[in-house]
């Protein structure tokens, strides 16, 4: 595996294939030293949020992710990635989404896989990579849309000038298109962004489509009735904020209603927090634990996205007895029953009409949701990764 970022299926396949005996190189960014670095700075300045948030969230999962297979490499692709992210420039999008996964592919294409009949990589990471390993199976694990499809709707929604801020410059879509030509298999969540690979001449046949999996263990309904009563809904964001996740059409959508809206996330684009409703807030980034436990103590979950692959965040909310408002574009509606709300991305009115439709939600609401859930959508990740294991062949 080449596993360029550390997203929750990537890991649980590697996981599951590092169990059954079948895993003999995982190539993987080194983050530590980063981590390092934001210790010292969280040492001699220890007003700074950013070190503290990044080391918190950041150390445990490195460490619980870890397997003996690792090869760390390529720190400055991490630094590109973070620093890439945070320093405000015409290029910031470009650094911070695209040149930091070439930085790492450049790396990881020296790695010698042994004798591996299939190589797992993920997009805009993948090109030299894939080319220096064509004798074997290649799968590309394809965690977005399709590239041209993200800019279109970009573009589409909020104008070329506007949209800049997200779109992936033509180089990078070219190179994605690229990973998904020599790629022998694409494998997808959802039927969304299957389709999307079909209208952009992807033989079915190359196609694998498994839906993603939940962790049981973190989000499921309390195990008490939460005993901070609220006069008014509270209705939970999970996902970056920034122009793809629909986040502006959420906050006039949000705007003067009679509930309380919290923003949970890393700031994409700062042009969208600059001016909060008065009934919006924002915790930045949490972790797994953090966020189920703001899922324990609210009552809806909104996710508006104009496009997003599968947004594992939606069956998350679901999984944990929470109603879910999103959207068509947004993969894992597939998985959602009528207890749930699903409108077409950009409606601000609609949006505000299931918003204002929020209510406190009942203890037996909530926990017919997570039933509901179970049978319906929400696999574990053990089970998501050895399904895909064996529609890959390596099973």
């Amino acid at each position: 595996m080449s596993n360029a970022f550390d997203e929750n299926a990537i890991r649980a396949i590697a996981h599951r294939a590092h169990d059954h005996g079948i895993l003999t190189r995982r190539a993987i960014r080194d983050q530590a030293p980063l981590l390092d670095l934001a210790r010292g700075i969280g040492r001699i300045v220890p007003s700074s949020k950013f070190a503290r948030s990044f080391v918190t969230n950041n150390s445990a999962r490195v460490a619980d992710g870890a397997l003996p297979e690792d090869i760390r490499l390529s720190p400055i692709s991490e630094f590109i990635r973070v620093l890439g992210g945070r320093v405000r420039s015409p290029l910031t999008h470009t650094v911070g989404n695209a040149l930091w996964k070439v930085t790492f592919d450049r790396a990881a294409k020296r790695i010698d896989f042994g004798d591996a009949r299939t190589l797992i990589s993920m997009p805009g990471s993948s090109f030299e990579t894939f080319h220096r390993n064509r004798d074997r199976n290649l799968v590309l694990h394809e965690i977005d849309a399709h590239p041209s499809v993200r800019n279109e709707r970009l573009v589409q929604f909020y104008g070329a000038r506007r949209a800049k801020a997200e779109t992936y410059p033509d180089w990078f879509v070219e190179r994605i298109e690229a990973e998904l030509e020599i790629a022998d298999k694409v494998l997808v969540p959802g039927t969304v962004v299957a389709d999307q690979m079909r209208s952009n001449h992807i033989p079915d046949t190359k196609i694998i489509q498994v839906p993603y999996g939940v962790d049981p263990g973190v989000f499921q309904p309390p195990t008490a009735v939460p005993t901070d009563a609220r006069k008014r809904p509270r209705i939970v964001f999970t996902g970056q904020i920034g122009l793809r996740k629909g986040v502006g059409f959420l906050l006039d959508a949000v705007r003067g209603l009679p509930v309380d809206l919290v923003l949970v996330g890393p700031v994409f684009d700062k042009e969208l927090v600059k001016s909060l409703p008065s009934n919006v807030s924002m915790t930045g980034a949490l972790p797994a634990i953090q966020i189920s436990d703001l899922y324990a103590r609210s009552d809806a979950f909104v996710l508006p996205s104009i496009e997003d692959n599968f947004a594992l965040a939606v069956v998350e909310a679901a999984a944990a007895g929470l109603p879910v408002i999103t959207t068509f574009e947004t993969g894992s509606h597939e998985l959602l029953d009528s207890e749930h709300t699903i409108l077409h991305a950009g409606d601000v009115s609609t949006l505000r009409a299931a918003l204002s439709a929020q209510a406190p939600l009942t203890w037996e609401r909530r926990l017919s949701i997570a039933e509901r859930s179970r049978t319906r959508a929400a696999c574990s990740w053990t089970e998501y990764g050895d399904a895909v294991l064996r529609a890959i062949g390596a099973l």
